[in-house]
């Protein structure tokens, strides 16, 4: 992953995470089985798996101007 992917995948899981009320108010998601949807987590992890990926991209520039 690119570093523009990465940074867009930390701005999609930020807007998930605090832009969309929890419970949505117009999105109704039955739930499957006991387990619900939450856009929150989502966001939360695409948020963590974006840094990670930036902190990677970053870690392998610098090793490659070491050299």
């Amino acid at each position: 992953m690119s570093m523009g992917e990465s940074i867009a995948v930390i701005v999609i899981g930020a807007m998930l995470r605090f832009a969309l009320p929890w419970p949505p108010r117009h999105v109704s998601l039955p739930a499957v089985g006991v387990a619900y949807i939450n856009f929150q987590e989502i966001g939360m992890i695409l948020m963590v798996g974006g840094a990670v990926s930036v902190i990677l991209w970053i870690a392998l520039l610098v090793s490659r101007a070491a050299r």
